[in-house]
């Protein structure tokens, strides 16, 4: 038995392929759709000869949270008799950070896995070169720059828009949303249910 607690790989050549596809959240804003991953994901399996046993198309942050979509697939993958690919469509949507490396490292240094990075056009597995693994943490920091850099902007675009009277977000209950004749967008008073609020409280 493995330090995995599961049986000893038996094929050193991967065959087998899971799908990970990620977006953020429902809204997607910063990325690919689950869709459109998993068709660039499939060709490159069809390519590659792998056999797709399961695909992963979850809604999930990369930076927030336990990730436990992550933590189910990474279970599979330890349990799994052969070695498996992990296909990704790019290191973004695996990872924004390096809380998760070492253990992605680790499982294929021990021939688990191999990781496989379509848009890179890179991989890592238990043959990995250490030139291969610092040129993944640096693709791993750049998401993680993009992410911080993405933060920023947010918030400042938040406290902008509060500094300058505009309300950054969906209006509450009892007012509406509206957009003036410059298209400036405002808040202002929902005549029909305002008053119905007003009389519960």
């Amino acid at each position: 038995m493995s330090k995995y607690d599961i049986e000893e790989v038996k094929e050193t050549e991967c065959k087998q392929a899971v799908l990970f596809a990620r977006v953020s959240s429902l809204k997607q804003d910063d990325g690919v759709s689950k869709e459109a991953q998993i068709a660039a994901m499939t060709a490159y399996c069809n390519k590659q000869g792998f056999r797709i046993i399961k695909t992963y198309p979850i809604t999930e942050s990369s930076t927030i949270g336990n990730r436990p979509k992550f933590r189910e697939m990474i279970e599979f993958l330890k349990k799994q008799k052969e070695k498996t690919a992990l296909v990704v469509h790019s290191v973004d949507r695996l990872q924004r950070g390096f809380d998760e490396s070492s253990l992605i490292n680790q499982l294929a240094r021990d021939g688990i896995i191999e990781v496989h990075f379509v848009c890179e056009n890179f991989n890592i597995d238990d043959d990995v070169e250490q030139s291969k693994e610092m040129q993944n943490d640096m693709n791993v920091f750049t998401a993680k720059m993009y992410v911080s850099a993405l933060r920023a902007h947010v918030k400042k675009a938040i406290n902008y828009n509060l500094n300058n009277g505009v309300f950054p977000a969906k209006a509450p209950l009892g007012y509406l949303n509206y957009r003036d004749e410059n298209n400036n967008a405002g808040i202002k008073l929902d005549e029909e249910r305002a008053l119905k609020l007003k009389d519960c409280f």
